[in-house]
């Protein structure tokens, strides 16, 4: 994992306001460097605080601030990635088939 920022202990709500500033991003490329990938996909967009790669081909990435994490999960979501087109969203509740909830309009729509 890559750690460069850590978040304060003690402070009321810093959980709360710490989830708010994390991207999940779905589709990682499933190689070595998938962590590198995406520091270097969100590093323009603000101060990362950490980027972690988990099972399935999804990552966590912190950023500093809350409105820089939104900022990042706008620029990097339908983004090429290592070859992939990776879903990144500010939304920590995915269905239950695993995918997030879409703003886009369906083809069926």
């Amino acid at each position: 994992m890559l750690d460069r920022l850590e978040s304060p202990d003690g402070v009321a709500g810093a959980e709360d306001d710490d989830a708010k500033r994390v991207v999940v991003v779905r589709g990682v490329p499933d190689v070595p460097e998938a962590e590198l990938l995406l520091y270097l996909a969100f590093a323009p967009h603000g101060a990362l605080a950490s980027v972690t790669v988990e099972g399935d081909r999804e990552a966590r990435v912190r950023l500093a601030k809350r409105e820089e994490a939104r900022a990042a999960a706008r620029a990097v979501d339908g983004s090429i990635l290592g070859g992939r087109v990776v879903v990144a969203s500010m939304d920590h509740h995915a269905s239950s088939d695993g995918r997030f909830p879409s703003s886009r309009p369906s083809p069926s729509a």
